[in-house]
């Protein structure tokens, strides 16, 4: 008999199912099925059975290995060691394999093999009968169509061969069956727990892959983020702070995108860092991504800003509510209304010292006079005349806030603006060569029943004549009144203070108004208990006997006074701080009475300073009258 083993010198290629074929045969451990001889039935097929006898009784292994198993295997002493039942077995489950899933792979011939197996088989007994020739002849014939199949087309699915009924060897392959069937049974649940595997670790690697780039930033719930993002904004405002944090990451960009954080956007400083060349198209490179959703704007000190960025704005903040565009010197007047046309909710306008005109303050009131709360006109040169204030009077009803500081308007009729915008909570009119029309007897005289604040500061104007009846006219029911700027208006009378309705006035500019002891005494006495502001600098008038007016009535919410320019001494400055306890600030500067080192701006710690020096100075002055004496 033919000691040739199976599979020859070549080891058979376990590859040919490709990487997933191996991973079927992982964790299952070598299973040997004994095939056990039957008794002949008929003395005729002794001769036949005893042969097939010793040929099944050698044991048919089909061997199954670990990956680091499958080099060793793949040896030629595992090979010999192999049974000619192993070709056979592999390529049945070779052929069920590729059944139930479909693969197309190259295929693989055993063929050359099983032929040598047979003709070996076949030398060394020639009694077998015509039974087992036709065996052979049909396993050579179904090789020979695998050859020729594979010289036609290299990958095909495989076909499972049909065991013939007179196969002499059927009971043992039906054995041999149930082991494969069992070998499937294995198989899938293995493949089923190895995916499970697989899936649990590619997760946990995407877990980790996710939590190193994104890092501790990804802890961070959402909301609390906001609510830090939040604060920062409103002590710094979202611009620069919200553009640096979107590059963060993923999340802190969705959260540095939420449009409550781009409500207020302040540009103001932001301009000294631009430059001008780039002026334009970074407003509107912010226009179209941050500032789509924003409502109040502030582009203050904008000077190279011209009307092609401004378009933009208009193009894409369509929320805009209240746009602060003062210093921004490029703009014309055709660009600050097509910002006002298609910003449809506009309510507070800042063009203060721009290029402005009559024309435009016409074409802006009339869209949106209706809604205009808020209007700043101040240093705007080309308004001037007797147009501007009608224009305003006449459509804008419920103006809250009109700043009509430095125009060149004259003439002031204060009925009738009383008449048409009475909301009004601020009016600024400083620094005007203004003069007061007659009383206008067929208006009513309402007054401005909610007005705040007045500014009627003159400054270095010489020749204004603002009187005691001017002012009476201006604040006839101004009971709320809280901030009043007097500046520069030296005939005020002290009957004319006293008869103001004001009755809780907070701030005081009083300064350069030759204020005397009378006029300071109606001051301290009808408001020392409500001014926490009081500026009565450049005054000569004031003494130290307005300071001892002072401690007398005493001032409690007192924290800020200016008495720089006056005649106060050391004595004076001891009394008004006596009399103030909560002041925190301090001017002294050029009080010729003071002595040198104190004649200066006061603060903080420096008003406890102040305080010790002056008993010191106090005392040493006592000492010296005493040795005198």
């Amino acid at each position: 008999m033919d000691s040739e083993e199976p599979f020859g010198d070549e080891i058979p290629n376990f590859d040919i199912c490709g990487t997933v074929f191996k991973e079927l045969f992982k964790d299952i451990h070598v299973l040997d099925v004994d095939a056990k001889t039957e008794t002949a039935a008929s003395s005729e097929n002794s001769g036949r059975k005893s042969t097939e006898n010793k040929q099944n009784k050698r044991k048919r292994s089909i061997v199954i290995l670990e990956d680091d198993e499958i080099e060793e295997f793949q040896s030629k002493q595992v090979a010999k060691n192999t049974v000619k039942g192993t070709a056979s077995a592999v390529r049945r489950l070779e052929g069920w394999y590729n059944d139930r899933y479909g693969i197309l792979r190259r295929r693989h011939s055993f063929g050359k093999r099983s032929k040598r197996a047979t003709s070996s088989g076949s030398a060394s007994d020639a009694s077998d009968s015509a039974t087992s020739s036709d065996e052979e002849n049909n396993v050579t014939s179904h090789n020979r169509k695998g050859r020729k199949r594979n010289q036609e087309v290299d990958i095909v699915p495989c076909k499972k061969r049909k065991l013939s009924d007179e196969d002499p060897g059927e009971k043992e392959k039906s054995k041999l069956g149930l082991v494969e069937n069992r070998i499937r049974t294995r198989i899938k649940a293995h493949i089923r727990a190895r995916l499970k595997i697989r899936e649990a670790e590619e997760l946990r690697l995407l877990e980790i892959k996710a939590l190193k780039e994104n890092g501790w930033s990804k802890l961070i719930p959402h909301e609390v983020l906001l609510r830090i993002f939040k604060q920062v904004v409103s002590d710094i405002g979202p611009v620069p702070f919200l553009c640096r944090m979107s590059r963060v990451c993923h999340s802190w960009k969705q959260v540095a995108s939420e449009a409550m954080l781009w409500r207020e956007v302040n540009l103001s400083t932001m301009s000294i860092e631009c430059p001008r060349s780039a002026i334009d198209s970074t407003i509107e490179k912010l226009a179209a991504s941050k500032l789509k959703t924003v409502r109040e704007l502030s582009l203050d000190g904008w000077s190279e800003l011209t009307d092609t960025g401004l378009k933009a704005i208009g193009k894409h903040c369509r929320s805009l509510q209240s746009v602060v565009l003062s210093q921004c010197g490029s703009l014309s007047s055709k660009g600050v209304s097509s910002l006002a046309s298609k910003c449809r909710q506009l309510k507070m306008l800042d063009v203060a010292m721009t290029k402005i005109d009559i024309p435009w303050l016409h074409r802006l009131t009339k869209r949106l006079g209706n809604q205009l709360e808020e209007l700043c006109l101040m240093n705007c040169s080309r308004l001037g005349g007797e147009q501007v204030l009608p224009i305003i009077q006449e459509r804008c009803p419920v103006l809250t806030a009109l700043d009509l500081t430095g125009t060149n308007i004259r003439k002031l009729n204060v009925e009738k603006l009383q008449a048409g915008c009475p909301k009004l909570k601020e009016l600024f009119l400083a620094n005007l060569l203004l003069h007061s029309t007659p009383i206008s007897t067929d208006v009513e005289q309402n007054g401005f029943p909610h007005l705040e604040t007045l500014c009627l500061a003159c400054g270095s104007i010489a020749g204004v004549p603002r009187t005691d009846r001017f002012l009476f006219r201006l604040l006839r029911t101004s009971t709320n009144l809280k901030k009043l700027d007097v500046r520069g208006l030296q005939r005020i009378s002290p009957e004319g203070l006293q008869g103001l309705p004001i009755t809780s006035l907070e701030e005081l500019y009083f300064s350069d108004t030759h204020a005397s002891f009378v006029l300071m005494s109606v001051v301290i006495e009808k408001w020392h208990h409500s001014l926490e502001i009081l500026d009565i600098s450049s005054n000569s008038g004031v003494s130290d006997e307005s300071m001892v007016l002072m401690k007398n009535f005493g001032m409690p919410r007192l924290f800020n006074l200016d008495l720089g320019s006056t005649n106060l001494t050391a004595e004076g400055v001891r009394k008004a701080l006596n009399a103030s306890p909560r002041l925190k600030h301090l001017n002294l500067t050029s009080c010729r009475g003071v002595p040198r080192g104190l004649k200066q701006w006061h603060g903080g710690a420096k008003i406890q300073n102040l305080i010790s020096t002056l008993e010191e100075l106090e005392s040493g002055a006592n000492g010296e009258r005493r040795r005198s004496e």
